[in-house]
């Protein structure tokens, strides 16, 4: 009789444990959701984007994503309602419109996953009560921006241009045409002055060029044009070292102390982003010689936020074969701004630092 007793007291912890365990693991979803743009005309669409978050502020791919209209028609599902999974980024986003149309429409929300609370919410879309004029600039003015990695390279070394389409509410424009035209040397894709491409799905296009013989600079005139938007303009400036590398004739010893500076470029992509929405941060090493310095270490410090790659406000790595490190950050809750403090070490280098900056749309 004590045995069966013992083993009912022990079935009932175990089943007790399995209980109470399950609802302490059930972790809680952090969800951001908008329509961009958040007015639209009758009969123009707009996109709703949810982004699931853990509550430490990382990605939740995976996640089952039910969006319910009172009207219109999604374009995935031609109904007022439509299903979807978050990509690796924890993202779904969805296209939606309406023809007769009501001031205003709230699309109720809901996020679900095994091992996480259940998520409802909403968002709003506002229909304009005027058609958008004809012809182009219907999704606003696109914002380039643009720059040369290395901006200073020797005569004959290429550089690359970098060119990022954003749309007034900071989200990329893919599939832009891009025009990027130089006043001498050559862009390698095109064996040309000239070069055209289009934006990839992160609303950005690299190419690279380079020139022999040189001028001390050039620069570089960019377009960047798609059906519905008004067409985007910058320029990018490359910088021409006066001599190539050379090997010296005899094996240089080193000097203690007179170790080479590292050249440290860094920059957020994009500069400015709405509270709880992502940037990168790029770090770029170079030698005096304009040369990358791969695997050199990279540490970024943050007042705030959490890097995604470390999920705290400090990140370590190291530099690719172009001397590139790039890690992703976001905050919730947010300041109106971050500065990144940027230290990159390698032996036989001095230490090189650097700061970047986001700007956040509260």
């Amino acid at each position: 009789m004590r045995l069966k007793k013992m083993n009912f007291c022990f079935i009932f912890f175990t089943v007790f444990l399995f209980v109470t365990g399950a609802q302490v693991q059930a972790g809680t979803f952090n969800v951001h959701a908008g329509t961009h743009p958040p007015t639209v005309s009758k009969g123009q669409p707009t996109e709703i984007r949810v982004e699931v978050l853990s509550a430490q502020g990382t990605p939740v791919p995976g996640a089952h994503v039910k969006i319910s209209a009172g009207g219109g028609v999604f374009l995935h599902s031609n109904n007022t309602v439509v299903h979807g999974q978050t990509d690796p980024h924890g993202v779904f986003v969805t296209p939606w419109k309406c023809m007769q149309c009501a001031p205003a429409y709230v699309f109720g929300i809901e996020v679900t996953k095994p091992g996480f609370k259940k998520w409802v919410g909403d968002t709003q879309v506002n229909i304009s009560a005027h058609p958008a004029p004809p012809g182009p600039g219907q999704g606003g003015p696109i914002t380039v921006h643009a720059g040369t990695h290395p901006p200073t390279v020797p005569k004959g070394n290429p550089t690359e241009i970098r060119v990022e389409a954003v749309s007034n509410q900071g989200t990329p424009i893919p599939d832009a045409d891009v025009k990027i035209s130089a006043g001498g040397g050559v862009f390698l894709h095109s064996n040309n002055i000239v070069v055209h491409g289009k934006t990839d799905e992160h609303g950005v296009f690299v190419t690279p060029w380079k020139c022999m013989p040189c001028a001390a600079a050039y620069v570089f005139d960019i377009e960047v044009t798609k059906p519905g938007f008004e067409k985007g303009t910058a320029k990018a400036k490359v910088n021409i070292g006066a001599q190539p590398f050379f090997k010296p004739l005899k094996p240089l010893k080193p000097v203690p102390g007179q170790d080479a500076p590292i050249n440290v470029h860094a920059a957020t992509h994009p500069p400015t982003v709405s509270k709880g929405n992502p940037t990168e941060i790029r770090v770029e090493a170079i030698s005096n010689q304009g040369t990358p310095i791969p695997d050199a270490d990279v540490k970024i410090l943050a007042g705030g936020g959490v890097f995604l790659h470390s999920n705290n406000t400090v990140v370590h790595g190291k530099t690719d074969e172009h001397g590139v490190f790039v890690t992703p950050w976001k905050c919730m809750p947010c300041a109106a701004a971050y500065v990144f403090d940027i230290e990159v070490t390698k032996p036989g280098f001095k230490k090189g630092t650097a700061k970047a900056k986001v700007n956040i749309t509260l």
